[in-house]
């Protein structure tokens, strides 16, 4: 079914019986995509976003669908209407992002530099020789160990197995609001943020430590860049690396009535989180939403809240927060890592979906910068 597969893996479930790790779902459009076991197609195409969940209670929901709604409504909204909550998504969500050329291949510059003066060639990834020469595997500090490399290895096997890899649907969240808990990707979560890149790399590690079918990661600059030429040149088709402001949540958004983004649900004014059913244009100019504080006009937002942040079934790969990485920059200190997607206190022509940011260190922490993680299917 999948170029370059030449057999499924096998795991015994608890009644020991032999179950693959993956299954053949066809598509609204009959396309076959590998969807792992223990998830399930909710709707989508391959080529406007397959979406899965890890939630049972999911599958089918938007089958005949090509665009997924976030599948989330605001809950004053609702008012026990049961056809609106049956279409309700209760699960972790994730995007099949199909992938050729091979995964190492997939970094990108996509032809215009908007990396605060850096050129592309200044970063360098896990897959690059002169990365690993500079990680603590040779007691220099880039915090990448033998096991790093194993797992990220198995992911190059995988997705170019496979053809592909899942991305998280949505920034991380927590599944608690003190953000210590586990990491969900789920609609009108508040954004997982003041997180370190080692803690951020973790807690993708953990999502799903007990599968056997799945590994969750980091997203790397390779997965990152992957998934921007499938938005570049799939379904919505966005403009990834001149100007994300149409499809991003930028200051430049706002408060402009023919610009204005648009949502329902949580939201944070002046560091407050509120939760509104409606925000629009004109709540900009009258009432508490007029001023937001310190930035003024920025608008940090909960995930998967605005319709027009989505592109192929993926949400806010374009501003809101910035998101670790893997990469790193040849030319900055010695644990530094990248920024990836621009955040919502920057122009959408500045920093767009492809842009890179630098930080010195893989322990800074700060309220505008999350991370998002990525699955692959285990070989």
């Amino acid at each position: 079914v999948w170029s370059g597969v030449q057999e499924v893996k096998w795991d015994i479930n608890d009644e020991n019986e032999r179950v693959p790790k993956v299954k053949a779902v066809l598509d609204t459009e009959g396309v076959a995509v590998p969807v792992p076991t223990d998830f399930y197609y909710i709707g989508g195409t391959v080529d406007t976003g397959v979406v899965i969940s890890d939630n049972e209670s999911d599958k089918d929901k938007y089958r005949t669908y090509s665009s997924v709604p976030s599948g989330y409504s605001y809950e004053n909204d609702i008012d026990g209407d049961e056809t609106t909550v049956a279409y309700l998504l209760e699960g972790n969500q994730f995007v099949w992002v199909p992938v050729t050329g091979g995964i190492e291949n997939a970094r990108s510059d996509f032809g215009i530099n908007k990396n605060g003066g850096a050129n592309f060639a200044d970063y360098i990834d896990v897959f690059d020789a002169e990365y690993r020469d500079r990680t603590a595997i040779h007691n220099t500090g880039r915090s990448l160990t033998f096991d790093d490399v194993a797992d990220y290895e198995s992911m190059k096997t995988s997705v170019n197995n496979y053809g592909g890899f899942y991305v998280a649907r949505y920034e991380a969240g927590s599944s608690n609001d003190a953000q210590d808990g586990t990491v969900v990707s789920q609609a009108n979560k508040k954004p997982w943020d003041k997180i370190t890149q080692t803690n951020a790399k973790a807690k993708c590690e953990d999502m799903y430590s007990e599968s056997s079918s799945v590994k969750s990661l980091l997203m790397s600059s390779y997965t990152w860049d992957a998934t921007l030429s499938f938005i570049q040149n799939k379904g919505d088709k966005k403009d990834v690396s001149n100007d994300s402001t149409s499809w991003g949540n930028y200051k430049n958004r706002r408060p402009t009535n023919n610009n204005t983004i648009e949502f329902s649900g949580y939201y944070a004014n002046n560091g407050t989180w509120e939760n509104i059913a409606s925000f629009t244009g004109s709540a900009w100019a009258t009432g508490t939403h007029a001023s937001i504080g310190t930035y003024e006009n920025y608008l940090k937002l909960a995930t998967g809240i605005a319709p027009s942040t989505k592109a192929n079934n993926i949400y806010d790969i374009a501003g809101n927060m910035f998101e670790w990485t893997t990469e790193v920059s040849k030319n900055g200190a010695t644990n530094n890592r990248v920024l990836r997607g621009g955040g919502y206190n920057y122009n959408g022509s500045d920093r767009p979906a492809s842009s890179r940011s630098g930080i010195d260190s893989v322990t800074y922490t700060n309220m505008r910068i999350g991370f998002r993680p990525q699955l692959f299917i285990q070989m």
